[in-house]
């Protein structure tokens, strides 16, 4: 399935970190500031969506650009993840996607679960951190990593956990009660199941 990449203007320290994980044939869509990311990534856009209140730079030609207002009701990331959407990308990838800006950060969050509501797989990917969402099954990855379950419904029915230090079988997670956090990946592959709900996954590396 071919992936799109949304590039936003959030932190990025390690930029070699980011180098093989996007593909050359990765359609690359940088959310204003995010195209500075892009640079430093040596990365062309194939879109550019802004109000360009982050980006001060040349813009480069004979790339498509979307402008947006400065007052707009939806945040330059959000429009970039719908025109992924719009263009038939079910796969997308979101770097630069958390930051300094709690409120960003979270915002970015909810878009996977509008990813999530179009049928789409979604996942922020950050130097620290990798955040999915679980609808009925995902497997993840690294031995010796810390993941965090936390229910993005009022409940999460079913949670079944293979492959990690504190198991569950068939249970109910509930919002506001926040009994995931900091579960290890004892096997390489770690499963979880839900039956119904939608759960946030966040694996993260100190």
């Amino acid at each position: 399935m071919k992936r799109a990449v949304v590039i936003s203007a959030g932190s990025i320290k390690d930029y070699s970190f980011y180098k093989d994980k996007i593909r050359d044939d990765d359609f690359i869509i940088c959310a204003d500031g995010g195209l500075t990311h892009a640079k430093n990534l040596n990365l062309t856009p194939n879109l550019i969506v802004g109000d360009f209140d982050s980006f001060l730079g040349e813009i480069p030609k004979n790339v498509e650009v979307i402008k947006l207002d400065y007052e707009k009701d939806f945040t330059d990331t959000n429009i970039a993840v719908d025109e992924a959407l719009k263009r038939g990308f079910l796969n997308i990838l979101l770097i630069g996607a958390a930051g300094t800006r709690l409120d960003h950060t979270l915002a970015n969050i909810e878009l996977l679960k509008r990813i999530c509501d179009y049928g789409g797989h979604g996942e922020i990917l950050c130097e620290k951190n990798q955040i999915l969402i679980c609808k009925d099954q995902l497997k993840i990855y690294g031995k010796g990593d810390t993941v965090s379950l936390l229910p993005m419904t009022d409940e999460v029915y079913g949670v079944t956990l293979w492959g990690f230090k504190y198991p569950l079988c068939d249970y109910t997670m509930k919002k506001g009660t926040p009994i995931g956090v900091s579960n290890v990946l004892l096997e390489d592959e770690g499963v979880i199941k839900i039956k119904a709900g939608l759960l946030l996954v966040i694996k993260s590396k100190d």
